[in-house]
């Protein structure tokens, strides 16, 4: 073989092993960007726990069931546990508006974004700052005004905020059922 023939079968193996590695960065891209998978396993007792409950407050007016959820979380240093039941038929009796007042204060990325940063515990308005990525103190106190007034977050002294400890499952949950009412798998 020439060296010409040499060099050209070096070069189609350079671009068969970029291919490859391409191919590769693609898939580990598209896995990383996937949010986390669920897992699907019933448990059987819990289950059917919620489907024999009987009487009020479980049942009324022909409905019938519960709903429940827990979580635990331990982060820096921190751990959260939370479960709860909560009787179907006094949800679907709840009055909408102080319902919308939570969702809608939770309803902007930058508040979604403030409430993950405080979930590595409390921040002062200088990092609450950085964690958004904004300059005006104005807009951060807007956003810390609607979470403040539902309850979400606390305020530690003039300049420190916190998540609310009972919060932490809640809003991980809400996540966790706001990913589920989407397309995303």
């Amino acid at each position: 073989m020439s060296s010409y023939e040499d060099r050209l079968t070096e070069v189609e193996q350079q671009v068969t092993d970029l291919l490859q590695r391409v191919d590769e960065l693609e898939q580990q891209a598209a896995t990383s960007a996937s949010p986390p998978q669920p897992t699907f396993q019933i448990d059987p007792t819990i289950l059917g726990q919620m489907r024999n409950r009987e009487g009020p407050p479980y049942e009324e007016e022909g409905t019938r069931g519960a709903v429940t959820y827990a979580g635990a979380l331990h982060t820096h240093g921190a751990q959260y546990e939370w479960q709860i039941e909560r009787p179907a038929p006094g949800l679907l009796q709840l009055e909408p508006e102080p319902l919308a007042h939570v969702l809608a204060a939770l309803g902007s990325p930058q508040r979604l974004l403030l409430v993950r940063a405080l979930l590595s515990g409390p921040r002062n308005r200088q990092q609450l700052q950085e964690a958004l990525d904004v300059t005006s103190a104005g807009q951060l106190y807007h956003h810390l005004k609607e979470l403040l007034a539902v309850g979400i977050i606390e305020q530690r002294g003039r300049n420190d905020y916190r998540l609310e400890p009972r919060k932490v499952i809640p809003f991980l949950t809400l996540l966790a059922i706001a990913l589920d009412l989407t397309n995303l798998k």
